[in-house]
């Protein structure tokens, strides 16, 4: 067996089957993973990585929000943040600005809680209201609240958002559920199906007694179904929005982003592409745009943000 793990090698050793001397040099070689990771913590913002008996976790940023996560999972948060340092820099940023006097937050996909976390830590006058309806990540999304003692700030809701309320299938690949959607956009070889229900945003709206101040959507590909099942409460309440937008996720539900571009011109919002190239505003996707995410903000009612946005914008 090439390089076997730990655990193999604890048992060769403990069946007799490699000696003393050699199970303490190979485990050494396994242990010397631990310390390598001294050089990560160095270079990303990840602060601190703790192994415990109740599994690992990372501590994230200056807000030092501790997430668990599952151990199978290539493109987490945390373990995104490992591999390439940091975590959507200038979406923060943007999200940062956008939401800095929000009472009312909807994180809609909220996966296992990075974003509401961080809303929750920065905003002490803010509410966030948290849906994700694969039950692994929720499971992760309520621990990760409890570990940073958020859940005064957080409700957590086991459901989506579309343009219809019922029960659904979502598709799930089992080592990706960041691409966890109402189909198999990913089309994936070993996507399972998981059956959960969704609500309007406008029935949750009226259910719940909710003005949202900022949506923050990412459920790949359904984010303008999100929009469409909330129309009435974007007309009434008006608020911020910053969703993403693939062409690849889109199209599987039979929409191009123009289609969302055009949904919030209707309601008399601008949009701005955001990236790791800046922030543009923008009246059109085309083959040549590169940014995915993007923030839909009302021409009237938040052209003083729109004004300070503006300042960080390339164009």
């Amino acid at each position: 067996m090439m390089n076997p793990t730990l655990a193999v090698l604890k048992q060769q050793f403990q069946t007799g089957a490699l000696s003393k001397p050699d199970f303490i040099h190979a485990a050494l070689q396994r242990h010397k993973t631990l310390f390598e990771y001294v050089d990560i913590t160095r270079s990303t913002d990840v602060k601190e990585i703790v192994i415990a008996a109740d599994g690992v976790s990372f501590v994230l940023g200056e807000e030092r929000i501790r997430l668990y996560c599952p151990d199978n999972e290539a493109r987490v948060a945390p373990i995104e943040v490992m591999n390439f340092n940091h975590y959507e820099p200038v979406e923060t940023q943007v999200m940062d600005l956008l939401a800095a006097n929000a009472r009312t937050i909807l994180d809609v996909g909220a996966n296992i809680g990075l974003y509401a976390i961080r809303f929750a830590k920065r905003l002490a006058q803010a509410h966030i209201y948290a849906f994700e309806p694969m039950p692994t990540s929720y499971a992760f999304l309520q621990r990760n609240v409890a570990a940073n003692q958020v859940g005064s700030q957080i409700s957590c809701f086991n459901y989506g958002l579309s343009d219809s309320s019922g029960t659904v299938n979502f598709y799930i690949s089992p080592a990706a559920s960041t691409n966890a959607s109402l189909l198999n956009v990913a089309d994936a070889q070993d996507a399972q199906q998981v059956v959960g229900l969704t609500l309007t945003l406008d029935q949750w709206t009226a259910n719940q007694k909710v003005a949202p101040d900022f949506i923050k959507c990412d459920v790949e590909g359904a984010e303008l179904l999100v929009f469409r099942g909330g129309c009435s409460t974007l007309t009434q309440y008006q608020p911020m929005v910053f969703a993403e937008l693939l062409r690849k996720w889109s199209k599987p539900f039979g929409y191009h982003p123009n289609d969302m571009l055009s949904f919030f011109a209707d309601l008399d919002y601008q949009c701005f592409a955001v990236g790791d190239t800046g922030i543009h505003r923008i009246t059109e996707v085309t083959d040549h745009t590169r940014e995915t995410n993007y923030a839909f903000l009302h021409s009237h009612k938040h052209a003083d943000i729109i004004q300070n946005l503006m300042t960080l914008c390339c164009d």
